[in-house]
């Protein structure tokens, strides 16, 4: 909980600096990438791991909705990147860039941004970390098709045992999107109560990755179940978007899950 606490503020800039402090802290070298995308400007940081043209990434939204310390949605995503990244920084020989993103929450994104700069082709694969503090399940959303020898990792039995996972067809819109329109393979994981995971798995049979999000129309009873339901007040500047809210127990089984994918062989 301790970065959670020192992230989750109303001031974005404050959000960012707490970010820097706790990466120099660890010694992990860190880029700014100041960009204008079309009137607005945004600041990714960039932590990359084993430098190469071709690189997987690996990132969480560090912006909040105004007026909201977005303790859950998403200093808890950031926490969770961060733990990871000093869990794996020496130890993997993947090409990475970790990567907190800016303006998620609004139009003109950072992660459009950074594909755009990074160019789409020297993208291998997405893993989005985006909300990870409430709930008792880990959803874990696949958008690609074939293989990958990184993210396939994340379905497989080995990594997956001992731990509340469920596979969903829906996931709403994201710093995933960012990449998947670019055509590159994307998974994101996210904490969430398993209700929500069904409700989920419920709406993917009108709005889902394998018919193209162009499905029928959403039936209003599901809509309503999905706004209705705790879960979405958590995130979005909802009354329980709270430090009281967050679960450590959630946040420490994601780490276990994620680092697993690095250590599994």
């Amino acid at each position: 909980m301790e970065y959670v606490k020192r992230i989750a503020n109303v001031d974005k800039r404050k959000r960012r600096d707490a970010i820097l402090s706790i990466l120099s802290e660890h010694n992990i070298p860190f880029k700014l990438y100041g960009q204008i995308k079309n009137k607005h400007y945004t600041e990714n940081i960039v932590v990359t791991v084993n430098p190469r043209k071709k690189r997987y990434v690996i990132g969480a939204h560090y912006d909040n909705v105004e007026g909201s310390i977005a303790a859950v949605d998403n200093a808890s995503g950031v926490s969770v990147l961060l733990r990871l990244i000093f869990a794996v920084y020496s130890s993997t020989d993947k090409a990475i860039d970790f990567v907190f993103f800016d303006r998620e929450e609004y139009d003109d994104r950072g992660s459009e941004a950074y594909v755009e700069s990074v160019g789409k082709d020297n993208i291998i694969a997405m893993l989005n970390l985006d909300p990870c503090g409430y709930g008792d399940t880990i959803a874990v959303h696949k958008m690609y098709r074939g293989n990958d020898e990184l993210l396939d990792k994340l379905f497989s039995a080995k990594v997956c045992s001992g731990l509340a996972i469920k596979m969903v067809d829906f996931m709403p819109n994201g710093d995933h999107m960012s990449f998947y329109g670019n055509g590159i393979k994307t998974v994101t994981v996210s904490a969430m109560s398993k209700e929500l995971a069904e409700c989920f798995n419920k709406i993917a049979a009108y709005c889902s990755f394998d018919n193209g999000y162009s499905g029928d129309t959403i039936p209003q009873n599901l809509i309503d179940e999905f706004m209705n339901s705790y879960d979405m007040t958590t995130f979005h500047n909802g009354k329980n978007d709270k430090l009281e809210t967050v679960s450590q127990k959630i946040m420490d089984s994601l780490v276990q899950y994620l680092t697993g994918v690095f250590l599994s062989h």
